[in-house]
């Protein structure tokens, strides 16, 4: 055999050795139990002022030929609720898929601002009545509260017909602003009770409210609750390759060093497939790892408790007569199942370090397991059953008996 010969026969060995092996792995993975929060029953407090009349004071009060009454308005208490929005371990079966917390918690609310005052004002004498020439007050705790400049005009333009009577609103401080508050005092000063023939006021008087302010600490049970929601990875276009994957900076071809060409068998020139002729290539792009987009995940990824390494090769399964239906492990579900073609096909079969997974071959009533290994228990990448005798003979691979 010449040496041209012999370098020909070591590489065909070498070629059938490795090559016609076909590695296939698979790690199967165990997650850690997601944590989800159940709903929970907690106590919200909430502090609600309390503004009443004392016993002196009597909302109607009639001096002269002048009602006047005055109404405090009552709060409002608004339930509401506050929502959280958390990213909180991915759901392993869905990994393209970021995970959310979502938890609602209830809580009170003052509603209404200011402490609003309503004063209905009604006039019996024969003289129109003018509050602008009323003084009107409001002393919390000893200190008169300065009323907004528009409120005291539209005091100031009020006019009431003999007969007639009107409402107005009159709104004072922030409720929050009465925290530590005990008294407040209402004051109608100067208001003209008496008249002469020419309609001359001839007596004035003051009207006046007194209120105790109190703060009840209010508790009720209400509940905090957890729901979780997916939604697919947030991505972006990348604006590096503008969604195409592809560095816009194009390289000289490294096959062809940029001729576009290359010689061919017998001297011919044919064209360079790398660059499709151009003599340029670009590159992928780094931002994207040539995706065109790029994901911004905000769930992490689920801990890892355990993991078994599944390896083995691609394997003909070939029976004699064709037809035969195989069943095999499918590491990925964890169980057999049928494989969906009949023989001959090619087969993914996968073993642990510890144990193996026998193939079985089944026709017309017939069955046997095969492991697709040697007698000396190196791997082989074919089967074959013969079914043609009366029982079913392994002509290629283990015979699993047991």
């Amino acid at each position: 055999m010449n040496t041209h010969m012999k370098r020909y026969s070591i590489f065909l060995a070498l070629a059938l050795c490795c090559g016609c092996i076909t590695r296939v792995n698979y790690t199967q993975k165990t997650y850690a139990s997601l944590v989800e929060n159940e709903d929970e029953t907690i106590e919200v407090s909430y502090t609600l002022p309390k503004i009443t009349p004392t016993a002196k004071t009597k909302n109607m009060q009639e001096k002269g030929g002048v009602i006047i009454s005055v109404e405090l308005l009552p709060l409002t208490i608004e339930r509401k609720v506050e929502t959280e929005r958390t990213a909180v371990t991915r759901d392993p079966s869905k990994p393209t898929h970021d995970r959310f917390e979502v938890k609602e918690t209830p809580h009170y609310e003052v509603e209404g601002g200011a402490i609003t005052f309503k004063i209905r004002v009604r006039n019996n004498e024969e003289v129109p009545l003018r509050l602008s020439s009323i003084g009107f007050a409001l002393v919390i705790d000893g200190t008169q509260w300065s009323f907004p400049d528009e409120q005291i005009e539209e005091w100031n333009k009020g006019l009431i017909l003999s007969g007639f009577e009107k409402e107005y609103t009159i709104k004072g401080p922030d409720i929050e602003s009465l925290a530590n508050t005990q008294v407040v005092y209402v004051l109608l000063n100067g208001v003209p009770t008496k008249y002469n023939q020419a309609g001359v006021v001839t007596k004035k008087s003051n009207f006046e409210w007194y209120y105790q302010c109190e703060h009840e600490q209010v508790t009720k049970e209400e509940v905090v609750k957890y729901r979780y929601e997916s939604e697919i990875i947030r991505s972006e276009q990348c604006s590096s390759c503008k969604g195409s994957g592809k560095n816009p900076k194009s390289e000289v071809c490294s096959r062809c060093k940029g001729h576009g060409k290359l010689k061919g068998y017998g001297g011919s020139v044919v064209q360079c497939k790398k660059c499709t002729g151009t003599g340029k290539v670009y590159p992928t792009c780094t931002p994207c790892k040539g995706n065109g987009s790029i994901k911004y995940p905000e769930s992490q990824n689920p801990r890892i408790t355990s993991s078994v390494n599944w390896y083995g090769w691609r394997v003909k399964v070939v029976s004699v007569p064709s037809g035969a239906i195989a069943t095999g492990y499918n590491p990925v579900k964890g169980e057999y199942e049928e494989i969906p073609h009949p023989t001959p096909f090619i087969y993914g079969w996968y073993r642990t370090k510890d144990k193996t997974y026998p193939i079985t071959v089944e026709l017309n009533g017939k069955k046997v397991k095969v492991l697709p290994l040697k007698a000396d228990g190196n791997p082989c990448t074919r089967i074959q059953v013969d079914f043609t005798g009366d029982n079913p003979r392994v002509v290629v691979g283990t015979e699993v008996t047991e």
